[in-house]
C-alpha cells in the first residue's frame, strides 16, 4: 500500500483593502501583487471612491519585496494611517485603517503576505487617542452614531501616558472652567483643550495636582 500523500494546502487570499464609505457601505477590492494601486475620485484610479473629501489622486498602496506601502500623494485633504497623519511612505500591517476623505479603507494581508512590524506603543497610543477623539466628536454626525460615540468612548477609558497625550493635545486636556494651578512667578496654561470625557477618563494618573488639566503643557 503506497504512502498517502498529503492534501496540498489552499492558496492563500490575496491582501486587499475594505472600503467603507461614509454611508457605510463596503466593498473588497484585491489589491494586485504587480503593481500600486492608486486610491482617488480620478476614472482612472483603480480604487476609485465617491467622495467630496478626496483627491483626484489622493493616495496609493503598492508592494514592495513582501511589504505592502501607503503614501499620500499630495492631497488636499491628506491620508490618515490608524488615526495620524501621514507623512511619506509607511509600511501596513493586517488590520491598519487608511483614511481618506470620509472614506475608511481597511488592509487585510494572508499570514506571511507581509512581515509584522514593531509599533511604538506611545506612537500607537497617541493614535488610540486621536481616533477616540474623532469617534466620540463626530459619533452624533454619522448614520451610526450611536456605533461611532460608543467606541470613541470605550477608546477614551484606556489610560495613556502624557508624552502620548501631547502630541494630539500639545497644551493637554481638561474640563471647562478649569485653571492651573502654579506656583511663584510660572507663567499658567491657559490653551488647553476643553474636553470633559479625555480628561475624565485620565485624571486619576495625569492630573497630579488635582487643577482639573490633565498633561498641561507650555
Amino acid at each position: 500500500m503506497s504512502p498517502r500523500r498529503p492534501a496540498p494546502s489552499a492558496p492563500s487570499p490575496p491582501a486587499s483593502l475594505r472600503v467603507v464609505d461614509a454611508g457605510g457601505s463596503s466593498r473588497r477590492f484585491v489589491l494586485p501583487g504587480e503593481h500600486g494601486v492608486v486610491i482617488g475620485t480620478a476614472p482612472h484610479c483603480e480604487v476609485r471612491l465617491d467622495d467630496a473629501y478626496v483627491s483626484r489622486r489622493h493616495a496609493s498602496v503598492g508592494r514592495s519585496g513582501d511589504r505592502f506601502l501607503v503614501d499620500d500623494l499630495g492631497s488636499a485633504n491628506g491620508t490618515t494611517l490608524n488615526g495620524r497623519r501621514l507623512h511619506g511612505q509607511e509600511q501596513l500591517r493586517p488590520g491598519d485603517v487608511i483614511g481618506v476623505g470620509r472614506t475608511r479603507l481597511t488592509f487585510a494581508c494572508p499570514p506571511g503576505g507581509a512581515p509584522v512590524r514593531p509599533r511604538d506603543p506611545e506612537r500607537r497610543t497617541a493614535a488610540l487617542v486621536a481616533v477616540g477623539a474623532g469617534l466620540a466628536a463626530a459619533g452624533a454626525l454619522t448614520t451610526y452614531r450611536w456605533v461611532g460615540l460608543i467606541a470613541g468612548l470605550i477608546i477614551l477609558t484606556v489610560g495613556v501616558r502624557c508624552a502620548a497625550l501631547n502630541k494630539v493635545f500639545k497644551h493637554g486636556v481638561g474640563r471647562k472652567g478649569a485653571k492651573d494651578k502654579v506656583s511663584g512667578k510660572t507663567k499658567k496654561v491657559t490653551n488647553f483643550t476643553v474636553y470633559t470625557k479625555m480628561y475624565e477618563a485620565n485624571r486619576a494618573k495625569l492630573d497630579r495636582d488635582k487643577d482639573g488639566i490633565a498633561c498641561e503643557k507650555r
